[in-house]
Parts: structure tokens; C-alpha cells; sequence
């Protein structure tokens, strides 16, 4: 009796054990790529650039979301997939929101781009040049 119990735990176990594996695989998410952009914000000399805030206008206002670079100055988003096929614009407007902190201020950036295949990767690298303090001075007329 004692052997009959013992031998249904460890199957009980061995089962248990063997679905979980099954269950989740950290190598299959690997292999799941969503579609995605990586954004490098840089100054003109090739600095990363922190805190710049990232706009990001997907068909004139379909889906609009925000993000933040990190400390290498990359930002990351998933490609936007409308549930209807069209042709997918992004707008990418780059907001340097900290003033003189993270390595100084920096001039505004919009810049739009079509996106025509859907389940890729696309980089894209932005340079952002430092403002001038006439900018930087709100001016009234």
C-alpha cells in the first residue's frame, strides 16, 4: 500500500511537472516578434539624449501614444495596426521637456514617415540639435 502511494505521488509530480514545461517555454517568446520601432535620439555629436518626450501620431490621430527615452537615448513603441488595411503614416514629434538637464536643451522634431510592412522591426535615428537662447525666450508681439 505504502509503494502504491508513493508511486502516484511521483507520477502525480512527474505529470504536474511536465505540463508546466509545456505550458510556458521562454524560448518560444523569442521566436514571437511583434512589430516594433526603436527609436536613437542623439545630439549633433552622437550623445545619447534622456527624458525626451516622444509623440507618436499614428494616421492623423487614429492612435496617438507618448514614450520617453531612456539613458541611451532609444525609446520603444509597437507598430500601430489599424483593423481596416490603409496605409499607415506616423508622425514622430520629439519634445526636449527638461530644460537644461540630461545634456542641455534641445530644438523640437517632427518628423512623419509611411510604414508599409506590417510584421517588421524598423529603426529609426534621430539627431536633435541644440536650441539657441532666442528659442529658448518666449516672445511677445
Amino acid at each position: 500500500m505504502r509503494i502504491n502511494s508513493f508511486i502516484s505521488i511521483a507520477l502525480t509530480a512527474a505529470l504536474t511537472a511536465s505540463c508546466m514545461a509545456m505550458d510556458h517555454d521562454p524560448a518560444m517568446d523569442s521566436n514571437i516578434q511583434e512589430p516594433l520601432i526603436i527609436g536613437n535620439v542623439t545630439d549633433d555629436s552622437g550623445n545619447a539624449i534622456e527624458h525626451i518626450k516622444v509623440t507618436l501620431n499614428w494616421n492623423d490621430g487614429a492612435f496617438t501614444e507618448t514614450k520617453y527615452t531612456n539613458s541611451d537615448g532609444v525609446f520603444l513603441a509597437e507598430i500601430w495596426e489599424a483593423e481596416e488595411e490603409t496605409v499607415r503614416s506616423l508622425t514622430v514629434t520629439l519634445e526636449d521637456i527638461d530644460g537644461e538637464e540630461n545634456g542641455g536643451l534641445f530644438e523640437s522634431c517632427t518628423e512623419t514617415f509611411t510604414v508599409f510592412e506590417e510584421h517588421s522591426t524598423a529603426e529609426l535615428d534621430f539627431r536633435l540639435n541644440r536650441a539657441t537662447a532666442s528659442e529658448s525666450i518666449p516672445q511677445s508681439w
